[in-house]
């Protein structure tokens, strides 16, 4: 039955746009048989002339069974001109799809776009030389193994064959006077035939990582060549100046053999020489191998920090990202060639596991292939932003996320830091041989020191040297690493966390490599006692050994069960496995978890300001309370205006969630339920970080509108603010931790809050909300009132005829849904580089490929919608669009932007004069 109903639903999708695309998540041999029952409801239809694209996936391809006659049936669609046969996926070639093109294939006399990746072609299928119509082939990720140039159609603008076995090139060319461009990267080519030098029309040639020994001249005499990659080659010489065309942009020389260059390419700012051991002679090189940096490699400058590259086995590669991230991978950190992928997510949308006092210093970067593991370590920089704003003692490393079978383990990576640019721009390097999820993390100092079986060893803690532990010998069996990190805790902390009348010591927390050793002989440990009671005379029962294990999950009192000796600046006491210590007076043990709570939390305040020019636009933040003021000022110079526009002062722990929701008089503005969703889900739900400059990250945009529909009186509302209960990890427990979908049950009563009743009904709300709380639901914090005036003009009267209004102001004209529509049909499968140059940010266009799958021309659309309706109301919003269409290189699309504006401007003003004519 589902079968039927895909059968149904991909005809009737490719009778109307024309378009059959079976490459989809499901098995390819069940595709391929929902391609045979779509051809025979087509055929009923008479449909096959409408079709003009066809995707075929190929994986588990059996030239036996009943694959052997479904492209038999691509005959029967004469107007096709694009066909996508497929196999595989992107970065990993499945050697199981097709091997040979039936005979029926040549009857496509209009195929122009063939894309035959990811299969087990040794050769060119000849039926290919007789398309008469071939523009474009690709064929990435098969077994060629010689390209006989011969057997390519006169036609042929583009040919691809990268990631193949191709040792050399034969045959004439000279038939191929309109071929552009030719792709034969990662291949075994060796040498180029002379007859490339007649290729009249050729733009760009790449030859990168292939076996050639020479710079083929050849290729430099193709008159109107503008590009000719030869890096990662073994080419070891080259003459002292050649002949260049005219038309040449660039010769991409790096990282080849050439131990020197002449004055002709060290000056020629269109030749590429980086990588090459220049400055040194080989032999010499070979000689002092080991004083060689294998990391010392110049840095390739991608244009996204969304990312993907190839890495090769006998070069080293260095990669740079826009925001500063950089990657190192050394020689033979690989056996064969290999696609890295890259990106950065948001900290709101990853796993990362943050203890008590930790701080989260950057963004998340994650790398793929997950797990791949390298031969030698890899390099990895990452730039951060931290300020010492706290009392502690603390260390900065990386942290690694890594996918395990039960879930996530997390490790952490001692890091360099470097600071450049007068210390404005700070950034950590550290080395794995593993892909996993990578952040920078401020925490506690760890001392440590590895215990043997017959030493006496001790311990100090560099934060407060009155604490120590104490290992008599044969303590343990085996060598054991201990470490320790320390809470400090002084009265002006306390001050400062508004704990000034507590008396508590330090927290330390101690763990052990192996894991949870059980030590042989007891180990002494001397804790400092509270700053407010060293030197002096006190009643020593009021003072409480706390201890917290992962098991118990809570801070236990263990006084009764342990002998305590009490000196004048500590206490010391004797165990025999490790966790975490605390002492306490007797009159807070009740309380002892808030009490340690706000040890560890943050005092923060909550913002939400209005846009002036479009007050339905809305800001929202979560700001540490001595950062406020300069924020609230940064937002209003910015445009926005706020009454009252801050809360009180809340306390919130580093990475716990708050939400944002919109009640009262008001409510968020969304196109549809699956868009509020989204909002609710992504875009309302925020993590907080202390160190994250509140100006670049952490806020919030939406829009609001008048939840009765009336916009012409004055509307108020509150945009409310809830945080989620904390849960404590243990480090090095294997975890799962997500954003979760809520309900929205917590804040049901508010809704019928006013300005008059606002702080009785809020006291209420909060009542209830606390209770949830402790529930491990969420605890409503405070609100901001928020008040919507009806615009300052009428909105002027519609005609009866169909021409968008306000098409001169804005874009409220422009980017309708048939305008986007429109326009999304000239992109492609580089959809998502487009959205970064409209300033879109990965994880925006993850969430939109992931809603829509398979569907790319659903996908532009829905990015182009995304974009508009945030800028819509911008003043230069039309012109930002074009920007970057332009700076995408997309010209061609610019030109049709540009023309839909100007015309629907033009039918807009004479609408506007027909309108008046007929009112006069």
């Amino acid at each position: 039955m589902d079968e039927e109903k895909d059968c149904s639903r991909f005809s009737q999708q490719a009778l109307i746009s024309g378009r059959l695309n079976l490459n989809t998540e499901k098995q390819p041999q069940l595709c391929r048989r929902i391609f045979k029952d779509v051809y025979n409801l087509i055929k009923d239809k008479a449909g096959f002339k409408s079709i003009r694209t066809i995707h075929l996936p190929t994986n588990d391809w059996n030239d036996d069974n009943e694959d052997n006659g479904t492209l038999d049936l691509l005959s029967e669609f004469q107007n096709l001109n694009i066909c996508v046969l497929k196999g595989g996926r992107r970065g990993k070639c499945l050697c199981d799809g097709m091997t040979s093109l039936p005979a029926s294939f040549t009857s496509l006399e209009h195929l122009r776009h063939v894309d035959l990746s990811f299969n087990r072609f040794t050769s060119f299928p000849s039926q290919l030389g007789k398309l008469t119509s071939l523009k474009l082939l690709i064929m990435d990720y098969n077994s060629l193994e010689v390209m006989d140039l011969k057997d390519l159609p006169c036609s042929i603008e583009e040919l691809y064959c990268r990631h193949n076995r191709i040792g050399h090139l034969e045959g004439s060319c000279d038939h191929l006077s309109e071929l552009k461009i030719i792709e034969l990267s990662s291949n075994q080519i060796d040498q180029i035939p002379p007859s490339v030098a007649s290729l009249s029309a050729l733009l760009c040639f790449n030859l990168k990582d292939n076996r050639l020994k020479s710079v083929p001249l050849c290729a430099l005499k193709c008159k109107n060549l503008q590009k000719l990659y030869l890096s990662h080659n073994d080419i070891t010489f080259i003459e002292e100046s050649l002949d260049l065309p005219h038309s040449l942009e660039l010769v991409d020389l790096s990282f080849n053999k050439i131990a020197s260059f002449s004055q002709f390419y060290q000056n020629n700012p269109i030749v590429c020489i980086r990588g090459n051991p220049t400055e040194r002679n080989l032999k010499e090189q070979q000689k002092d191998e080991n004083a060689f940096d294998k990391y010392d490699v110049s840095l390739a400058k991608m244009d996204s920090d969304f990312a993907s590259f190839d890495i090769v086995s006998h070069h080293a590669v260095g990669v740079a990202l826009p925001c500063g991230v950089e990657m190192i991978f050394p020689k033979f950190c690989v056996k064969q060639s290999t696609l890295i992928f890259c990106k950065l997510i948001p900290p709101e949308e990853t796993e990362l596991i943050l203890n008590p006092s930790d701080q989260l210093l950057s963004d998340v970067l994650q790398l793929g292939p997950n797990g791949m593991k390298f031969d030698d370590r890899i390099k990895i920089t990452i730039p951060f932003h931290y300020s010492a704003f706290d009392e502690q003692h603390r260390e900065i490393i990386i942290r690694s996320l890594t996918q395990v079978q039960n879930g996530n383990k997390y490790e952490d990576l001692e890091a360099a830091i470097n600071l450049h640019d007068d210390n404005k721009e700070q950034t950590a390097s550290t080395y794995a041989n593993h892909f996993t999820v990578f952040a920078v993390v401020s925490r506690l100092v760890e001392d440590t020191v590895q215990v043997d079986q017959n030493a006496n060893t001790i311990l100090w803690s560099s934060c407060n040297p009155l604490t120590k532990l104490s290992f008599p010998s044969q303590s343990v069996a085996v060598e054991t690493k201990i470490k320790l990190q320390t809470l400090r805790v002084t009265p002006s902390y306390l001050q400062r966390v508004q704990l000034s009348d507590d008396v508590v010591s330090d927290v330390i927390h101690l763990s052990t490599e192996p894991k949870n050793t059980v030590f042989q002989q007891a180990v002494t440990i001397h804790l400092c006692l509270p700053d407010v009671l060293i030197g002096k005379t006190f009643d020593e029962n009021q003072l409480r050994l706390l201890k917290w294990t992962s098991v118990d999950g809570d801070w236990n009192d263990v006084t009764g069960d342990t002998s305590l000796t009490f000196s004048t600046v500590d206490v010391s006491f004797q165990t025999n496995y490790f966790c975490r210590y605390w002492l306490v007076w007797e009159n807070i043990k009740g309380v002892v978890r808030q009490v340690y709570r706000r040890l560890t939390t943050y005092n923060v305040q909550f913002l939400c300001m209005q846009r002036k020019v479009v007050p339905t636009a809305v800001i929202a933040q979560c700001v540490r309370e001595e950062n406020v003021d300069e924020r609230v000022k940064q937002l209003s110079e910015q445009g926005y205006f706020g009454e009252d526009p801050c809360t009180g002062v809340q306390q919130l722990m580093e990475g716990e969630i708050f939400k944002i929701q919109v009640i009262g008089g008001i409510q968020l503005k969304s196109h549809d339920e699956h868009d509020r969703r989204h909002l609710e889900e992504k875009v309302l739900m925020k993590r907080f970080h202390s160190q994250h400059p509140p100006q670049k990250t952490g806020f919030s945009r939406f829009c609001i509108e008048s939840s009765g529909g009336d916009t012409r009186e004055v509307k108020t509302g509150y945009v409310s603010f809830y945080k989620f209960s904390h849960q404590p990890v243990t480090k090095g427990e294997e975890v799962k931790l997500g954003p979760k979908q809520l309900e929205e049950n917590s804040s049901r009563s508010a809704m019928k809050r006013s300005v008059h009743n606002r702080q009785e009904s809020t006291e209420l709300s909060s009542a209830q909300a606390n209770c949830k709380g402790d529930s491990g639901k969420e605890e409503h914090l405070d609100d901001v009132l928020i008040v919507l005036e009806p615009p300052a003009k009428p909105l002027p009267p519609v005609p009866e005829f169909d021409v968008p209004l306000k098409f001169g102001e804005l874009g409220t004209g422009m980017f309708t849904e048939v305008n986007l529509r429109h326009i999304s049909g000239f992109l492609g499968s580089d959809w998502m580089e487009f959205g970064h140059y409209l300033g879109l940010k990965t994880a925006e266009l993850d969430r939109i490929q992931m809603d829509y799958p398979n569907n790319t021309k659903e996908q532009i659309f829905r990015m182009l919608r995304y974009w508009s309706y945030i800028h819509m109301h911008d003043e230069d919003c039309v012109q930002t669009f074009l920007k970057a269409l332009m700076d995408a290189d997309r010209k061609d699309i610019a030109d049709q932007v540009d023309r839909i504006y100007k015309d629907g401007v033009e039918r807009y003003e004479n609408s506007v004069k027909k309108l008046r004519r007929n009112h006069q």
